[in-house]
């Protein structure tokens, strides 16, 4: 829902640029920026022909792997003044300096791939190596606090309605402390958690953020 033109001059406004996930809140651009994508893998293979391509994109792969599953992803970028030029006359989106794509291959354990397309609009023209960069940064903070918020805290299950967001600054204070107690061993979050309830010692330790780590 972040993904509005107002949004997007009062980021520039602010002397910042923007890299904003396009999906079908916005159809006719995410339709025509897809689209761009498709026309440029398929005229890439012109190059193989001595032929130049129409569209051109900038390349970067990457591949990870973690938790019983290996992450292929492809980041794109187009710069092409004809194209930002024609999606400007279309669309009017302002500051547009390019479209990027993350193309995610996941393959799990048991040998399920799947393959998922994420379109940026960007203020930018940054490099694909930058993009798949930034895009990463962003989940890394969708993983590390709110997921953990989420499922260790049970943030979503909280409906106070008038001191929700003094709660949502004790849970981040509190996962603060979790993760810089001292431990002999590597342990959960939600293991730490329940220690620190269960034994005094161990929750003087998380409040001090020194000592022993004597209730693990």
């Amino acid at each position: 829902m972040g993904c509005q033109k107002s949004i997007a001059s009062a980021i520039v406004s602010k002397g910042a640029d923007y890299v904003l996930a396009l999906k079908d809140n916005q159809k006719t651009l995410c339709r025509d920026v897809t689209l761009a994508f498709v026309e440029e893998e398929a005229t890439a293979a012109r190059l193989g022909r001595g032929l130049v391509p129409t569209v051109v994109a900038e390349h970067h792969v990457t591949v990870n792997g973690g938790h019983g599953r290996l992450e292929r992803r492809v980041a794109s970028v187009i710069s092409d003044r004809t194209l930002l030029t024609y999606l400007d006359a279309q669309h009017h989106w302002p500051h547009l300096a390019a479209v990027g794509r993350v193309t995610s291959t996941r393959t799990l354990s048991d040998g399920t791939t799947t393959v998922a397309h994420r379109h940026y609009l960007l203020s930018q023209a940054l490099t694909a190596e930058q993009l798949n960069a930034v895009v990463r940064t962003h989940w890394e903070i969708e993983n590390k606090l709110h997921y953990v918020m989420d499922v260790t805290f049970l943030e979503d299950q909280n409906h106070t309605v008038r001191s929700a967001e003094n709660l949502s600054r004790m849970r981040q204070m509190a996962l603060n402390l979790l993760r810089l107690a001292p431990t002999e061993r590597k342990t959960s979050l939600r293991r730490r958690r329940k220690q620190a309830n269960w034994a005094p010692g161990y929750l003087r330790t998380v409040l001090a953020g020194t000592g022993s780590d004597r209730g693990l």
